[in-house]
Order: structure tokens, then sequence, then C-alpha cells
């Protein structure tokens, strides 16, 4: 395998996991806080400070869910396919969230989303980490943060292009791009060969 389709892995993870959706560890206005503010009639049913801390506070939960269970899932099913089905779940909680007409749809897709983001944390290092040929392995699990603060800042970045137009639902449904594009790489990913000896495939492992 090339090192270019490992940092494709990388990135795109990585930048879907912190796009125009979410930014879980900064505490300014993110999009999810400026959803809730134009959403009136959340603002109405729930009032504005617990509205915003429910809707942030749920991706929260679904991250936790989706870490606990990670490394367990990529067991079983395998690396690749835990990915695959990551990004699936991050383009369905991004148009969930986009479209959201009430308030308990908003939330719930936010959970959604969370569980994506917990997927994605735990399983693509360990993806890297055991597809990465042995002379490069250490330089690309290193460029996972650096992955994760570009992904911030081109969270902020589409952001700031919609914050003059209010255009909330466009920030957290863009998250479907970087999705797909996550998910069109993966499907042409292989499987990690340390996986696929412990399921005794090992002519399948050593052509990988």
């Amino acid at each position: 395998m090339s090192d270019g389709g490992l940092l494709a892995v990388l990135w795109l993870s990585k930048i879907d996991s912190y796009g125009p959706e979410e930014d879980c560890r900064v505490e300014r206005c993110t999009p999810a806080r400026r959803a809730v503010r134009l959403h009136r009639s959340l603002i109405r049913r729930v009032g504005t400070t617990a509205a915003e801390e429910i809707v942030v506070s749920g991706v929260l939960l679904g991250a936790t869910i989706g870490a606990i269970l990670g490394g367990k899932a990529a067991d079983l099913f395998g690396r690749r396919r835990v990915l695959l089905v990551t990004a699936a779940i991050f383009g369905i909680g991004a148009l969930a969230s986009a479209m959201a007409p009430s308030p308990a749809i908003l939330i719930a897709s936010r959970v959604v989303l969370g569980l994506a983001i917990g997927l994605a944390s735990t399983n693509v290092p360990v993806y890297l980490s055991e597809v990465a040929p042995a002379h490069a392995r250490g330089w690309v699990v290193s460029l996972f943060q650096l992955a994760v603060t570009v992904g911030i800042v081109v969270a902020y970045l589409i952001d700031y292009v919609f914050a003059g137009v209010e255009g909330w639902r466009w920030m957290l449904g863009l998250a479907v791009a970087p999705a797909l594009v996550f998910g069109a790489g993966m499907f042409f990913l292989p499987e990690t060969p340390r996986w696929l000896i412990r399921g005794g495939h090992h002519e399948v492992a050593h052509r990988v």
C-alpha cells in the first residue's frame, strides 16, 4: 500500500471528524450553539442556555458511546468495515442536523454525529498503525493530531463564510461532503493485515 493512500485516510477521516458540524473542544460559538440561537422554536421550548447545553452535550454523549464500542466492533467486524459505517453515520448525522424540524431531532442527530466521532477517534489510529509500512509508521501516526487541527481550522473557515447570512443549516449539512469523500476513499483501501491474520486469512494478509 502506498504512503499516499495512508495519508488520504488520515486527512479525510479527521477533517470529517471535525468538519463544519462540530468542534467539541473549543468553547466558542460553534455551529451547534449558533444553530440553537437561530432556531427560535427550540429557544422558546427549552430556553437559550439549556438548549445550547443539551445540543452540545449530545455530541459528547454519542462520542463516549462510540469510543466505548469502537474497539470491540473493529475486532469483530474489521477496521475497514467499521470505518465505512462511520462515514455513513457522519453523513446521516450531518443531514439530519441540517434538516432538523424539531428540537428532539436536532438533539438526536447530534448524538448520532457524536457516535461517529467516537468511532473515528478510536479506529483511525488503529487502522493507520496496522497498515503503515514499518519505515513510515511513526510519522504517519504522529500526523494524526495535525490532521485534527487542520479539520478544526477548515470547520471555522466554513463557519465564517456562512456566519454573515446565518446559514447554520449549511454549516451543519456541509459535513456530508467530507463524509462522502472519506467513505469513497475507504472503499478502495484494504483491510489491515493484522486483523486478517487474526481471522485466519493469511494469504489475503500477505497480499495486502
